[in-house]
């Protein structure tokens, strides 16, 4: 199939076809050739009709629709038309890919810490006896620390089934016992030597069972204690 365009020069119609069809699958660049070349080969269609009719009147043939070199090129461009419809339905960008949803793992929370709180501090549940005046002696059995007031009732109901009366004081308030413990006694004594005899008299002879202290605000009189051996 051969065009002529305005200019005068043949042009083949199926060369251009073919270049359509060639370049129908190259994307939005493919397309915008096709439309071109469509565009030229209407143009071209177009000149050659009018060139036929222009040939039929000078020679008083048929001219119009009745002309059948003008009913060929017509088919012709309808034809060509519809390959390029179909270079275009081609060349349709496929849809993005759609990405599955991102999941964000929820951050990690610690627990709150909670710092345990020491119980205050309990005391023996053998109420003690009036605390005797500072500058005393005692005989001192045991001493037991003030963190455990079970352990101290448990010793003072054994020292008071063997010893009899035996009370209890707390060391924090006589600087020369020392803070932290609960004390188990006997007395109060006016002397140390009274107060160290009583180990004797109680049978306790060794300073690991028994020894004489003073009560004072001065904690240098840790220092005076008495002990039977």
């Amino acid at each position: 199939m051969v065009m002529t365009c305005p200019n005068g020069h043949p042009v083949d119609g199926s060369t251009v076809l073919r270049d359509v069809r060639r370049r129908s699958g190259a994307g939005a660049a493919a397309r915008r050739q096709c439309t071109t070349a469509g565009d030229r080969a209407r143009r071209r269609a177009r000149c050659r009709g009018r060139s036929a009719r222009r040939r039929g009147r000078g020679a008083g043939g048929v001219v119009g629709g009745d002309d059948p070199d003008t009913d060929v090129l017509e088919s012709d461009l309808a034809a060509l038309e519809q390959e390029i419809d179909d270079a275009r339905s081609a060349t349709t960008e496929a849809p993005a890919p759609t990405l599955p949803p991102t999941t964000v793992a929820p951050a990690t929370t610690s627990p709150p810490t909670t710092r345990a709180v020491p119980p205050p501090t309990a005391a023996p549940t053998f109420p003690p006896a009036a605390p005797p005046s500072p500058g005393v002696w005692i005989t001192v059995l045991a001493s037991m620390d003030d963190d455990d007031p079970a352990a101290a009732d448990a010793r003072l109901s054994s020292l008071r089934a063997s010893y009899g009366s035996v009370a209890w004081l707390d060391s924090d308030g006589y600087p020369s016992l020392g803070p932290g413990y609960f004390v188990l006694y006997v007395g109060p004594y006016s002397s140390g030597g009274e107060a160290v005899g009583e180990c004797y008299s109680l049978g306790l002879p060794t300073r690991g069972d028994c020894y004489a202290a003073p009560l004072t605000q001065s904690s240098a009189d840790r220092s005076s204690r008495l002990y039977p051996d």
